[in-house]
């Protein structure tokens, strides 16, 4: 398990070229579903299934990088929720007409956009705040809540 850690920790070092790739990989599915013609369904299958083993893949990067290891919603939910609607797309929207495909075409491009806004902030992210971790990474479960540098006032 170590291993993998490390391992992980190594992926994620290589910083903007990864998170590039990942946005970019989604944003050309994205535009498979929208642009391609019903004669390449294949193509477009292809495409999705690769964006959502690529976020799948990212999530488990990064779980395993993290000092918890576990899945935390406010980290990872938007990626998961990606990669369960590309799935959804890829294995059973591809070319068909369904008013739930129809509904899943609406609300992709969104979830996409959060999904590439959160990669975009993580390669923005100073180093600094990388290799000492977020301020609520260092805070046990004791201090959520509290002010720091006071005493909370509740009127």
């Amino acid at each position: 398990m170590m291993a993998f850690n490390d391992t992980a920790k190594q992926v994620l070092q290589i910083g903007a070229p990864y998170i590039v790739c990942l946005i970019v990989i989604k944003l050309i599915a994205l535009a498979a579903v929208f642009l391609m013609p019903a004669s390449g369904a294949a193509i477009v299958e292809f495409l999705v299934l690769a964006a959502t083993l690529a976020t799948a893949f990212d999530i488990v990067i990064r779980m395993a990088a993290s000092r918890r290891s576990s899945f935390l919603p406010s980290r990872h939910g938007a990626d998961a929720l990606l990669a369960l609607l590309l799935a959804i797309q890829g294995f059973g929207c591809v070319g068909s007409e369904v008013r739930g495909c129809k509904a899943l075409h609406m609300v992709l491009p969104f979830v996409v956009l959060v999904s590439v806004g959160g990669n975009v902030m993580r390669m923005t992210r100073s180093k600094a705040e990388t290799e000492e971790g977020s301020s609520l990474d260092r805070m046990d479960d004791s201090e959520m809540g509290k002010v720091v540098g006071g005493e909370q006032n509740v009127e």
